[in-house]
């Protein structure tokens, strides 16, 4: 209380001029605050209006940039689509190629044994071909061949078949099965004491019998190797068929399974773009 009394008695006894000039400092220094306050204010304004078009410019920003990644997720969600619908198409394809390549080797299995029955069939008849050509041959050694001898050997005695007289029954071959023949012959003439001429007739009989056996058997001999050129040319066409369509078949089966792999493969490289794409689109949605 002493010292503010003090203080107002001596401003009381101080001059005037030092009041002013204690008043024009206040009043200088007042200004130059306003003017610091109103460039603050304007530094203020001027900030604000930067940090107004920055925060437009970056909501535009952000806009475009939400725009493109709308777009990118919509480009990425129809490659994934995409992908999937080529995976899946090639799944079918190779599916379809797996079902074809079992078909056909279905089939080439079936023509195989369908072949191999024809090539038993041929073998069967090449074989009961061979069975006959013995036994005609077996014949023809048999009785044919000796026919034709003692008929060649005794035709200069008589018309037909030989008598019995010694020089034709010396030409005679002595194979068991054409002795049995002349036994039965005789038997059936009534033995070779007979009087010939009484029993001519059957002679004549006899050997235009025995004539038309001979060409029966030549026939039969022409016929069967005839019935064996046709098993061999069936044979041979049977082998060529069957062996063409079966190389046919296996290439199908080839080319067929060559398609099923190559679906297959891009059927795993659908896959792995459709994974390579689903990636991205995660990376994308971190991102």
């Amino acid at each position: 209380v002493k010292g503010g009394a003090a203080r107002r008695a001596a401003a009381a006894t101080a001059p005037p001029l030092a009041l002013l000039q204690d008043v024009d400092a206040l009043q200088s220094s007042n200004h130059s605050l306003r003017r610091q306050l109103a460039s603050a204010e304007e530094s203020r304004r001027e900030a604000s209006r930067r940090a107004a078009a920055e925060a437009e410019a970056l909501a535009v920003a952000n806009q475009q940039l939400q725009q493109q990644l709308r777009v990118v997720m919509e480009q990425a969600e129809h490659e994934v689509a995409s992908a999937s619908a080529e995976a899946s198409e090639w799944q079918r394809a190779a599916k379809q190629a797996a079902e074809l390549a079992e078909r056909a080797q279905a089939t080439c299995a079936a023509e195989a044994g369908a072949a191999a029955a024809a090539a038993a069939d041929a073998a069967e008849m090449a074989a009961a071909l061979e069975g006959l050509q013995a036994r005609f041959d077996a014949v023809d050694a048999a009785v044919l061949t000796p026919l034709a001898q003692w008929y060649e050997a005794s035709c200069g005695a008589a018309p037909g078949l030989p008598t019995s007289s010694s020089s034709a029954s010396a030409a005679l071959p002595r194979s068991a099965g054409f002795i049995e023949l002349k036994a039965r012959t005789q038997q059936l003439l009534g033995g070779s004491s007979v009087d010939e001429a009484s029993h001519q007739p059957k002679i004549q009989l006899a050997a235009v019998a025995f004539e038309a056996l001979a060409e029966r058997l030549d026939h039969l001999k022409a016929e069967l190797q005839q019935l064996r050129s046709e098993g061999v040319r069936h044979a041979a066409e049977l082998d060529r068929r069957y062996g063409s369509e079966l190389a046919q078949l296996r290439r199908a089966a080839g080319a067929a399974d060559a398609r099923a792999d190559a679906a297959a493969r891009e059927a795993n490289a659908a896959r792995e773009r459709e994974r390579i794409a689903q990636a991205r689109l995660e990376q994308r949605d971190e991102a």
